[in-house]
């Protein structure tokens, strides 16, 4: 069997098993309810949730249940944890997912503060790199969140499934579109942004709390991005912006991101014309002027009218001496 996850033991009111999956002990309580060990039947691990029954009691929460886990059983990719089986329909609804040894981008921001640069940077390529494989898929990820993507042995893996049943959960993660019901791609854009700002600064870039809080901000604020690694910045705040259709699109993003070890750089800035080279120029042109004016000025005191041809002479010799002091 894989690595065994770490558990405290089960407590009185916890069930012993739940559909086909015995107990093994709890791993975490969070906002979607109680998540406990349970072996897979195949060798491996499962993290079992339970839903909680306040989110149970919410209006329509059965059927969007059941339509997250239609989407969620379309994907198939490496940075995405399966889902292994789930039951809308019980009492206390529950999902199984395979387990994902490591901690998540919450709990390592909790313990050790921002992430380095370099740890941020194959978390953005590899959370690219899932949400390409989602959207392959015709799904979406609509529930992204720090507490949702695993530092696994082998790179950032998706578990977000089980992070946040509750959409006031994901307040300052997802667009707030996405409480709206409209749901597309690029709402993973804004959280895949959200999340990589987060693991770079420790802050959410609008803010936490009352969604209808964080979308005002989101639609009159500017994200918080100080902290940000400088080649993350641009697709980061891309990722952020209101319009839905004017972010990154994954399958791009994930293969600037993996292609090349990072996003392509800023296309390279015109000189302006008050560069260095105009600034040569103008010192070259005054030189040339300095050095006609003193010509002519030791021209006079060779003494007296030079008539025509001495005229004609001294202009000579100025402008050879102005052509050797601008040459």
């Amino acid at each position: 069997m894989n690595e065994t996850p770490p558990t405290t033991p089960l407590v009185a009111g916890d069930p012993a098993q739940v559909g086909p999956y015995p107990l093994h002990g709890r791993m975490n309580t969070g906002g979607s309810g109680v998540t406990y060990a349970a072996p897979d039947g195949h060798g491996g691990w499962a993290a079992l949730t339970v839903v909680r029954e306040e989110h149970v009691a919410v209006p329509g929460f059965r059927s969007r249940f059941a339509h997250h886990v239609g989407l969620v059983q379309r994907v198939r990719s490496p940075r995405v944890a399966p889902l292994l089986a789930a039951d809308g329909s019980a009492p206390r609804p529950w999902f199984a997912t395979a387990y994902v040894p490591g901690p998540t981008v919450r709990d390592m921001v909790a313990t050790h503060g921002p992430m380095p640069g370099g740890q941020v940077r194959e978390l953005a390529a590899g959370i690219a790199a899932a949400l390409a494989d989602v959207h392959a898929a015709g799904a979406v990820y609509p529930n992204l969140t720090p507490a949702g993507v695993v530092l696994g042995p082998d790179g950032p893996v998706l578990t977000g499934f089980e992070a946040h049943v509750a959409a006031a959960d994901s307040a300052g993660w997802v667009d707030p579109e996405c409480f709206t019901g409209r749901l597309s791609s690029s709402i993973d854009m804004f959280s895949w942004g959200s999340v990589v700002a987060f693991a770079a600064t420790g802050r959410a870039p609008f803010g936490t709390g009352d969604p209808d809080a964080v979308a005002h901000r989101h639609e009159n604020g500017r994200p918080d991005l100080f902290g940000v690694p400088r080649d993350l910045a641009g697709p980061v705040s891309a990722a952020l912006v209101p319009l839905a259709e004017d972010r990154p699109d994954a399958a791009g993003l994930a293969r600037a991101l993996t292609g090349s070890g990072g996003p392509p750089p800023p296309p390279e800035r015109k000189r302006s014309v008050t560069g260095p080279a105009v600034a040569l120029a103008a010192a070259a042109l005054v030189l040339v002027l300095l050095g006609a004016a003193l010509a002519l000025w030791a021209l006079g005191r060779e003494g007296g009218p030079a008539g025509a041809g001495g005229s004609a002479a001294g202009v000579e010799r100025a402008g050879a001496q102005a052509s050797g002091a601008g040459g």
